[in-house]
């Protein structure tokens, strides 16, 4: 039965929060956004329910303290989530697939090791096609990735080998991918600590989360969830909010060592190309929530 579950204490440290901002969900204004960006969304089990947004006064962490049980979260991914990601993906444009190309060719610089005797996880690979990329750069590509119609296209598509949860794999990673998945995880803390237990010796983990920097605590009412920072946030689906210095503290409390931004030239050269290359380096080593860590 889908319901929603409190979440009073800090994901990651867990002193009692405190409540930021509430609003019922079947408010025109929230009720409508969830609407307009999902399908066939039941409004019973949203009934005297709140999207409650909370603040531990430790840490600083956000996240959304009241979450869909998991029969809610099992509709959400399964089928509330509308297909225009598989398209986005099958029909990316040439810059989409170019990113997934840099990305992926920086992985055998930054472990150290030659293409074929490098073992890469894409932790919540999504439909598959960045795990298509690494797999032609001749890595050893495993996806984990919860909805089975996802893990099967990918299978039956793209020929990627994936499972359902880390505890199949049975394997240990010289390089983990985990782009925009843990801000969707009720507990990020625990998931974490299960990625780096599965990351060999100096092992690298790729973290990227949406920014919640600049969130601020006042006029939720006017929110538009859809653009930064307030996407950060988006009710039902980013229950947890990172900042540069959550996810810094976050990584090395579990041994982590956060390691130099590599520089990702765009594929379109030029002066101006490398200049902005070199300002999102900075921005993303000193203030971003998109990092490498190596396992100490």
């Amino acid at each position: 039965m889908i319901g929603f579950v409190k979440i009073e204490d800090c994901p990651l440290c867990g002193r009692h929060g405190k409540t930021l901002y509430h609003e019922q969900f079947t408010s025109p204004h929230l009720w409508g956004f969830i609407e307009s960006s999902y399908v066939d969304v039941p409004r019973e089990p949203f009934i005297g329910e709140e999207f409650i947004v909370k603040r531990c006064p430790k840490c600083d962490f956000r996240w959304q303290g009241n979450i869909l049980n998991p029969e809610g979260m099992d509709a959400f991914y399964g089928s509330w989530i509308p297909k225009e990601s598989l398209n986005k993906r099958r029909c990316g444009d040439s810059e989409t697939y170019a990113g997934y190309a840099r990305e992926a060719g920086l992985i055998s610089r930054l472990v150290g090791k030659k293409n074929h005797d490098i073992d890469v996880l894409d932790f919540g690979m999504g439909w598959g096609y960045w795990c298509l990329m690494a797999k032609a750069f001749g890595y050893k590509v495993t996806g984990c990735e919860l909805s089975d119609e996802r893990r099967a296209h990918a299978k039956e598509e793209l020929a990627i080998s994936s499972v359902k949860s880390l505890a199949e794999s049975g394997k240990r990673f010289d390089f983990i991918n985990t782009e925009q998945t843990l801000e969707h995880i009720p507990h990020p803390k625990e998931v974490l600590t299960s990625l780096v237990e599965s990351l060999k010796e100096k092992g690298i983990i790729y973290v990227s989360v949406p920014d919640g920097r600049k969130l601020k605590s006042n006029d939720f009412s006017k929110a538009n969830f859809e653009k930064a920072p307030w996407r950060s946030l988006k009710p039902l689906e980013h229950i947890n909010c990172f900042t540069h210095d959550s996810l810094i503290s976050l990584a090395k409390g579990l041994g982590l060592k956060p390691i130099s931004q590599p520089f990702k030239l765009s594929h379109r050269h030029g002066p101006s190309s490398v200049a902005r290359g070199v300002m999102k380096r900075f921005y993303l080593q000193y203030l971003g929530t998109s990092l490498y860590f190596k396992k100490t």
